[in-house]
């Protein structure tokens, strides 16, 4: 049988107090299913945008806050 991979998360929020606390639930998750989480955080959308568009990260589950400044949680999805 094969080794499972860790599922690659991103969060971004403008709020460092929310992203924080996203984090603390999203990995608090991973536990509580044994699942192991490769956590990335971005508190500017337009970092999580270039990493994934001209750097090829990938992620299996984006976590995007609604309201940002540069783009909105809908507008940064449509781009990826």
């Amino acid at each position: 049988m094969g080794t499972v991979k860790a599922v690659r998360v991103a969060i971004c929020d403008d709020e460092a107090y929310f992203l924080t606390e996203l984090e603390k639930l999203v990995s608090a998750s991973g536990n509580e299913y044994e699942r192991e989480l490769d956590i990335h955080t971005y508190l500017k959308v337009g970092e999580l945008v270039k990493d994934v568009v001209e750097e090829h990260k990938e992620y299996d589950l984006l976590f995007l806050d609604v309201e940002m400044p540069e783009l909105s949680g809908a507008e940064a999805a449509k781009k990826l």
